[in-house]
């Protein structure tokens, strides 16, 4: 999870930026205050971007902002599953070659019954722990990404940090 919060906090902070303000803490405050839910920051963040780059037009930058926002959408689903998952017990069978049909018990992130039409699993209903390291890196490799690009906009545009 708290690879994911990088992620918020560099798109927060990129919103910022968009707004004229380098990591201006009362810009960034007020996105999460004023947007609860993710998709409502994102929503807010596009609309910042679209006055930005209106005012400073670069369709390389408007093109990479697009491209982090919409991994941003499709990796917060998977947050989601974090969030809100169960660890469970299973009974793992399979056919091994050698010794015929063999079982394990595993434990692996799950959707709760009730959300499982809402929540959906990476790679099948359960996700072991490979499947959620894998899935968190991809979350550090997108805050890397944010992070990147923001600082690729610092300077190009006239944006400071506030005063």
């Amino acid at each position: 999870m708290s690879r994911w919060e990088r992620v918020e906090t560099g798109l927060a902070s990129l919103h910022s930026i968009f707004l004229g303000k380098m990591a201006d803490i009362e810009i960034i405050r007020r996105l999460g205050q004023d947007n609860r839910i993710f998709a409502m920051r994102i929503k807010a963040i596009r609309a910042s971007a679209k006055v930005y780059f209106i005012r400073y037009c670069s369709q390389d930058d408007e093109g990479r902002f697009d491209q982090l926002a919409q991994q941003a959408e499709t990796l917060s689903d998977i947050r989601n599953n974090f969030a809100h998952g169960i660890v469970e017990q299973i009974l793992y069978r399979y056919e091994a070659t050698t010794v015929g049909p063999h079982s394990v018990t595993l434990h692996a992130l799950g959707a709760p019954w009730y959300t499982s039409g809402r929540l959906q699993m990476i790679e099948g209903f359960k996700m072991g722990s490979y499947e959620i390291d894998l899935q968190s890196m991809r979350f550090e490799f997108l805050a890397h990404e944010i992070h990147q690009f923001s600082a690729s906009l610092v300077g190009s545009n006239g944006c400071s940090r506030p005063e």
